[in-house]
């Protein structure tokens, strides 16, 4: 059996080893020779908006980790670990084994182990441990007396083990279900975590009936929360309330001791157990993450102690800085978490550290004097010491600043209201600068800016009769200047221009703050028709349109410029536009094609000239149009240029020219099925050309008579004995390039319908049935020859096999059984039975007997259930009162012998489940053993 909380496979291992990392923990104890001998100076009083010296500790004792997290391997167990409690004053280690049903003690000086109860075989027998027996044994829990407590999750009780190792049932029937009352007749099912408050009431995570149980000193049974999705931890804290793992959610809820449920975390993973510390702090196994997590519930925060354990299940804390956690792989860790805690909050406004144990901050609120209990753990022990805190209001009002963050939008000029406020409005608010280079402070209180950089602005007040002095208040000016450039708008010019320099400056911000002498940069939108250098002179490439920006980037405390742009027009003379044109437009192969320039705009050209290409390459002459014969793919081009002072020209080039090869198109036509084929049948015909053109033209054509659709393919029904098919192909791309091609005829050959007066007839074996019972339908065909074959079909859906007979028990009322007869002989239509319809009796009633007497007398021998013989598919189970199988049937084919493997059953009460079909409810009850 496996952990309620756990899921791993066993391992079997005979014995159980103990691996006791003896080197390192002398190591640790030469660190840490003693324990912590910590003291804080008090008492202390407090001001009100005070802020405290920090309250440091002195230890004079061995140091302190500062939760160091250091893990070590303590015990390992042959089956699945369970759960783990610790005796710290006895250096002792107890650890549920619940594949091997037993509880071990480990000596952690030693390193040795014994077992401390269970024989090892499952059961709920109490009495002294070497004869007592478990069930699954989960979590564990130790009281103040030495008590172990144990979640028996296999027997669904509460067992309690003394001291000297008496076993003993603390409250629970045995029985899985949900019952509170006196502790031999309250049930749990599946109960996991477990932990006692100072009045010894011990509580119980019931996982299966999600609530939390309380079994008091007494031994009565309470109930003291529910809706708890499938807990598995619980723990208390100091001030009685319950804090509670859902496995089933990853929520860690608080059950305050008013009784109210709340939420304080979650997204925490599978947990399986929950511990609660002196301080407060929780912590969980998450075995979703395979990690420890400590989690304070007043901060809302979670860390992770240690994030590489395999499946993390049990969990104890030995008040020492020491966690102890049972693994996944049947091992117990040991994680050293080390530090300080402290027993409660302190006043508002104050943090306590809960790795250094330093006390400091600003109290906001007063509070009474009031003692604080300390904590300091290292490996070997821990000093726990008290000090007094309180928090006064001496009288006079606090004087407390308000600086706001510097915004620099509300700059008046070079000038800046710091916009500081106080409680104290009686005294006035002064400033200093910490660089009066950067910025100064005014007679009337502004910030004087006079460069950038950064700059500490410190608030000031001074005291009265009425108002205390406040604390200073410090602010971080950043001062960024701006810059701005100046760019004249540029003139238009030519091709021709000649190179020209940019007049870009940067504008003076004013006020005496000096400009960065960042260099300006250029960038041209089109370097294709200028180009502009880093220093800012332009040169022209062509005619066209160029946006020129000027930027400059930020530098220290400058920030960058916000790019200005020109436009620079590059204007020209009248640019050819014309486009090209061909003749013919399809263009079979070695045909002269004759391309044409068509100049739109000719008559404001100057001596226009003509260059003609073919793939880049000059060919024919100064003429407006080229004739040649051209090839597949070519790309044919004219320049045309005008030729003014500055000559310009432009270009127009065909796509890339296809040109169509001479081919003769060969058409054949082929037939299927081939002949001959009976009358009425789809025929296919298929054409096909010699040469792989994609686009292909089809004409079908039926004793010389257009049919089909354009199709490479044709098919019909509906031919006549000697009807003759042919199809003509047609280029469809060039039809300058081809000529049809028309295929030679078929000659269809149709054969007449054979056994034209077959028939079949149906007959069935019975009618008005019960469900489930057997019928056998009957075909008889007559006037078909050949060899035939049968087709059943039930509601229209093919059924049964290829006979003239057809049985089934799994027809429905108002089913409709035929049969289609079919033959061998070529051209043979199949034939259709008449309908049968079925009318199908709902099954009998199931009532199955309460008691036999298997003594072999041969009488009431066998558990008898009259009818279930009418559902073949129907299932029996009978379990005993520990919910184990005992017998089990598919069709109940061989009744029950009162045995289980072939030995007779004791006298008593069986439960058994007959589960019909999945459509109908189940028939459950008791059926007794009489002899």
């Amino acid at each position: 059996m496996r952990s309620s909380c756990l899921t791993i496979t066993f391992k079997t291992i005979p014995g159980i080893i103990i691996i006791l990392w003896v080197i390192s923990q002398l190591i640790s104890f030469s660190a840490f020779a003693q324990a912590p001998n910590v003291s804080y100076s008090t008492p202390q009083t407090y001001k009100l908006h005070y802020t405290i010296v920090p309250l440091q500790p002195v230890n004079t004792g061995g140091p302190i980790p500062v939760a160091n997290n250091e893990v070590i391997t303590v015990a390992t167990t042959p089956g699945v670990t369970g759960g783990v409690a610790v005796d710290a004053a006895n250096g002792l280690l107890y650890v549920s084994d619940q594949s091997y049903n037993k509880i071990y003690k480990v000596d952690l000086a030693t390193g040795a182990s014994s077992v401390f109860a269970g024989t090892g075989a499952a059961g709920s027998t109490d009495g002294p441990g070497n004869v007592a027996t478990f069930n699954q044994p989960g979590a564990l829990l130790r009281d103040a007396a030495g008590n172990i407590y144990i979640s028996d999750q296999g027997s669904n009780i509460i067992r309690k083990i003394t001291p000297t190792g008496v076993v003993s049932t603390l409250a629970g029937s045995g029985i899985a279900g949900y019952a509170d009352g006196p502790s031999a007749s309250a049930s749990f099912k599946i109960p996991c975590g477990l932990t006692i408050d100072a009045a010894g009431n011990v509580y119980v995570a019931d996982k299966g009936n999600d609530c939390i149980r309380k079994i008091a000193p007494a031994g009565v049974v309470t109930t003291v929360a529910s809706g708890i999705a499938a807990p598995t931890g619980v723990d208390i804290d100091a001030g009685g309330n319950l804090y509670v793992s859902e496995q089933a959610t990853g929520k860690i809820k608080k059950v305050s001791v008013n009784g109210t449920i709340g939420v304080v975390a979650f997204g925490m993973g599978a947990i399986c157990e929950l511990r609660v510390d002196a301080s407060g702090y929780i912590f969980i196994s998450d075995q979703s993450s395979n990690a420890v997590k400590k989690f304070s519930p007043t901060i809302g925060a979670n860390t992770t102690l240690e994030g590489a354990i395999t499946g993390p299940v049990g969990l104890a804390i030995d008040g020492l800085g020491n966690i102890y956690v049972t693994t996944g792989d049947n091992s117990v860790l040991k994680i050293s978490i080390g530090g300080y805690t402290i027993d409660k909050a302190l006043p508002t406004g104050l943090t306590f550290d809960s790795k250094t144990g330093i006390i400091s901050g600003t109290p906001t609120e007063t509070s009474p004097l009031t003692d604080y209990s300390i904590t300091a753990y290292n490996a070997i022990g821990v000093s726990i010491t008290t000090i007094n805190l309180e928090v006064i209001d001496d009288g006079q009002q606090p004087s407390i600043i308000t600086m706001p963050p510097f915004n620099t939008n509300n700059l008046v000029g070079n000038l800046l209201d710091p916009g500081a406020t106080s409680t104290n409005t009686q005294t006035p608010i002064t400033y200093t600068s910490s660089d009066p280079s950067i910025a100064s402070i005014t007679a009337d209180g502004k910030i004087e800016i006079h460069n950038g950089g950064v700059v500490k602005i410190t608030a000031n007040q001074a005291g009265n009769a009425v108002y205390s002095p406040a604390q200073p208040v410090t602010g971080t000016l950043t001062i960024t200047i701006g810059q701005t450039l100046n760019f004249p708008a540029l003139v238009d010019r030519t091709p021709c221009s000649s190179d020209f320099e940019l007049n870009v400056t940067s504008k003076d911000p004013g006020y005496g703050i000096p400009l960065s002498n960042i260099p300006i940069t250029y960038a041209s939108s089109d370097p294709s028709v200028a180009t502009v250098s880093a220093t800012g002179m332009v040169h022209i490439l062509k005619a066209g349109t160029a946006q020129i920006t000027a930027n400059q980037a930020a530098g220290g405390f400058y920030t960058a410029a916000a790019p200005v742009t020109q436009v620079l027009h590059i204007v020209t003379d009248e640019v050819p536009s014309f486009n090209v044109s061909s003749t013919p437009n399809n263009i079979c192969e070695s045909t002269a094609v004759t391309f044409t320039a068509n100049v739109h705009n000719l008559a404001n050209l100057i001596n226009p000239s003509y260059q003609w290409q073919v793939n880049n390459n000059n060919v024919g002459t100064n003429n407006y149009q080229y004739i040649s014969a051209v090839n597949n793919g070519d790309v044919v081009t004219c320049i045309v240029t005008n030729n003014t002072s500055c000559p310009v020209s432009a270009s127009s080039a065909t796509l890339p020219i296809a040109v169509t090869p001479i081919i003769n198109l060969a058409t054949s036509v082929t037939q299927i099925p081939v002949p001959p084929v009976c009358q009425g049948a789809n025929i296919k015909f298929v054409a096909k050309t010699t040469n792989n053109i994609t686009s292909v033209n089809y004409q079908w054509q039926v004793n010389g008579i257009n049919v089909g659709t354009n199709d490479s393919t044709y098919t019909a029904n509906n031919f006549n004995d000697g009807d003759k098919i042919t199809c003509t192909a047609t280029d469809a791309v060039s039809r300058f390039c081809a000529t049809p091609s028309t295929s030679s005829p078929i000659t269809v050959n149709i054969l007449p319908p054979a056994n034209i007066n077959a028939s079949v007839m149906v007959q069935a074996s019975g009618n008005n049935v019960y469900a489930g019972t057997a019928v056998t339908f009957t075909a008889v065909v007559s006037n078909m020859t050949g060899s035939i074959s049968y087709q059943w079909q039930v509601n229209g859906k093919n059924s049964g096999s290829n006979s003239n007979s057809f049985t089934t028990t799994a027809l429905n009322n108002g089913d409709a059984v035929i049969c289609i007869a079919s033959s061998s002989v070529q051209c043979t239509v199949p034939v259709t039975s008449n309908s049968i319809t079925e009318t199908i009796l709902p099954p009998l009633q199931i009532i199955a007997p309460n008691t036999f007497t298997p003594n072999g007398d041969g009488i009431n021998d066998l558990w008898i259930i009259a009818g279930l013989n009418t559902y073949p598919n129907s299932t029996v189970t009978v379990y005993n009162r520990y919910g184990m199988r005992l017998y089990f049937s598919k069709g109940y084919i061989k009744p029950w012998d009162g045995t289980d493997n072939g030995k007779e059953l004791p006298v008593g009460t069986y439960y058994y489940i007959i589960d019909l079909d999945q459509h109908k409810p189940k028939v459950t009850g008791y059926v007794a053993i009489v002899r």
